[in-house]
């Protein structure tokens, strides 16, 4: 019947596992202590009154009180974004000056297969240049839009939604 030892201990591990699965297939479950259910808003309210009062009651260093400020401004430098210029341009003028170009690409339409971008509030399609600076769109997606500053030049725009 059993050809080798090696058979021998499978058929062992297989028998165990049978039995461990009856054992615990068949015994009356543990029960688990529950919550009550019948919490009201009350308390709930109170709780959360009773929380934001131990809060407001803490004292916080100018360290702490310096950390949450940062949190709540507004990012200079995004940390995703791997290239700072990634999307800044710049038109230089006759005169030698540099003027900041503000393109920003606000939303899309997919209509099928066809994308069209929001940009500076109007709609462009692939190929189209953008007025006034007649950089030419060369793809749109969701998250951004390339757009051909000069020859062999691109520029990849995100959403302001990402920014």
């Amino acid at each position: 019947m059993v050809k080798s030892k090696r058979e021998l201990i499978i058929l062992v591990c297989m028998g165990l596992v049978v039995v461990y699965g009856a054992i615990d297939f068949l015994l009356p479950k543990k029960t688990v202590n529950r919550l009550n259910d019948q919490v009201t808003v009350e308390e709930v309210k109170k709780f959360m009154s009773d929380v934001i009062e131990q809060v407001n009651k803490t004292n916080l260093s100018p360290k702490d009180q310096y950390v949450i400020d940062l949190s709540l401004r507004r990012w200079e430098k995004d940390p995703f974004v791997k290239d700072a210029n990634l999307f800044k341009l710049e038109e230089k003028k006759s005169d030698g000056s540099v003027e900041a170009i503000h393109i920003r690409y606000t939303g899309y339409l997919q209509i099928a297969d066809k994308m069209i971008a929001v940009i500076n509030g109007s709609e462009y399609e692939v190929g189209q240049p953008i007025d006034p600076y007649g950089y030419t769109v060369i793809r749109i997606t969701k998250q951004n839009v390339v757009i051909i500053v000069e020859e062999g030049v691109e520029r990849i725009i995100p959403i302001e939604e990402m920014l």
